[in-house]
């Protein structure tokens, strides 16, 4: 290609150039001559309003313009300060209102803005402050009281001093038949799969059980239709030399105080209670765990949920015991990572 065509073409490309600014220009003048109106603009200069309302957007708002095709309100990028800005304010609201759902978020940018913010640009708001939407963890906040937590630090010191073949440990469940079926079966895809049941409208019942270190037994239990009495639990008084407990009304009650007391004196048992709110501290809740969890795994239509329950405590053996002695008798961790 010649010098001089190279050239020619150099000048019509600036020339479309210049006719194009030009173009936009007289598209802006327009819209402001017509009060606004997109419409009518788009007639006199033989556009859509659409690539009018374009234009105008560029033109006089080229901080908020977003330059993909197209841009809007929906699409719209801050300024560094505005986005600096955005994210601590954003904090404060999470701060103060830790349980704020979407609507609540969406609805604060969109005051503090001042415009109509998609959602979309509020969920690049919060992923690039890094945060995200997370199942949470509650927790009691009575439990971390000064006098709760220095019960709390006694009994670790106590109870790591003690012979742990001597330690048993009670607890109670409830056991609801329909919440204990498998979650997921084999079945042809886009198919709903149906399983027969005569067990979903069965009784509530309530499993206490008693935790040790025993070769033969780890583990003694009874199984009750109804709701566990404040009698229920003193039977287990009899097979022990520590007994470590919870704060439930029912190992208190006032009717078998006296009893309780009786049965301590003759048969030389130490009755310790647990601090407040501290299931984790009790191996009983990880039994519990793991009997439920093989119960949903193994469950069979044939077999009763108390075949089931009695099945599942029986598996449950010495060495699964110890493990779970030692995380709840030296717990990993004492206190939650907050970030107040």
């Amino acid at each position: 290609m010649s010098k001089h065509k190279k050239n020619r073409q150099k000048r019509a490309i600036s020339r479309a150039a210049s006719d194009s600014n030009y173009i936009r220009t007289m598209i802006v003048l327009k819209w402001i001559k017509n009060n606004g109106c997109y419409q009518e603009t788009g007639r006199q200069m033989g556009l859509h309003a659409s690539r009018v309302w374009y234009w105008v957007k560029k033109m006089l708002h080229p901080t908020t313009f977003h330059p993909r095709d197209w841009g809007g309100d929906k699409r719209s990028l801050f300024s560094k300060e505005k986005t600096r800005k955005l994210h601590k304010l954003l904090l404060v609201l999470f701060r103060e209102t830790p349980e704020a759902d979407a609507r609540l978020v969406h609805q604060f940018v969109c005051f503090l803005t001042k415009s109509e913010i998609g959602y979309s640009t509020v969920c690049r708001l919060l992923s690039q402050m890094g945060w995200t939407w997370r199942v949470p963890v509650h927790f009691q906040v009575l439990k971390y009281t000064t006098e709760n937590m220095k019960r709390y630090m006694l009994y670790l010191l106590w109870v790591r001093q003690q012979d742990w073949s001597k330690l048993k440990f009670m607890d109670e469940s409830h056991i609801v038949s329909r919440q204990l079926h498998k979650r997921r079966v084999l079945g042809l895809k886009n198919k709903r799969t149906y399983l027969k049941r005569r067990t979903l409208h069965d009784a509530s019942a309530s499993l206490t059980i008693m935790t040790s270190l025993d070769t033969v037994e780890p583990v003694v239990m009874t199984y009750r239709k109804e709701s566990n009495t404040q009698w229920d639990f003193l039977e287990f008084v009899l097979y022990c030399d520590t007994l470590v407990i919870d704060n439930a009304a029912v190992h208190g009650g006032v009717a078998s105080w006296r009893a309780l007391l009786k049965l301590l004196t003759t048969y030389n048992v130490k009755l310790v209670y647990l601090p407040c709110y501290s299931p984790e501290l009790n191996p009983c809740e990880l039994v519990f765990n793991e009997v439920k969890r093989r119960i949903r795994s193994y469950r069979r239509s044939d077999k009763t949920i108390l075949e089931e329950v009695v099945e599942a405590t029986q598996s449950v053996n010495v060495k699964q015991m110890l493990s779970w002695y030692a995380h709840c008798i030296v717990p990993p961790k004492v206190l939650p990572d907050l970030n107040t």
